[in-house]
């Protein structure tokens, strides 16, 4: 949680990030969320249509975090230990990018067949990696980090 924390920084109101509302530490507010001004989490509902706490931004981190964990689990226990030790990066770039956007990529094969080393290349390298934000290299740097955590 804690270096999602840092990588996506604290908004404690809704602000446009590229072509998308954003609250909290990242949270990607859905269409029904926009609708209704709330965000569902454990225990109950949190107001979104003004400012919200750091612990409420922490609450919708966990939750957001764990569906990105249940994504990268998947894929672990999909191909095995030939993944095991990329649970921090994946996680991060399930959090950032969405199970959707990979799917059918070449990083996706690479998971798909279990090549770990094609899947770091396809999805981290600064070059050809999930680097591009609103059509401009912006997230080489946060790509980069997350490979600092590969195991």
């Amino acid at each position: 949680m804690d270096f999602i924390a840092k990588e996506e920084g604290f908004r404690p109101t809704r602000e446009l990030d590229i072509n998308h509302d954003v609250i909290g530490y990242g949270h990607n507010i859905t269409d029904e969320e926009n609708e209704t001004g709330l965000v569902e989490v454990d225990g109950g509902v949190i107001d979104i249509t003004g400012t919200i706490t750091e612990e409420q931004g922490k609450q919708i981190l966990n939750r957001d975090i764990q569906i990105a964990r249940n994504t990268t689990n998947k894929y672990i226990q999909l191909v095995g230990p030939a993944f095991q030790g990329l649970e921090t990066a994946m996680t991060s770039l399930f959090f950032n990018l969405g199970e959707t956007k990979f799917l059918g990529t070449e990083a996706h094969k690479a998971v798909m067949r279990g090549d770990r080393e094609t899947f770091l290349h396809e999805a981290f390298d600064p070059e050809i990696g999930f680097v591009n934000a609103g059509g401009k290299p912006m997230l080489r740097g946060r790509r980069g980090r997350e490979l600092t955590t590969v195991q």
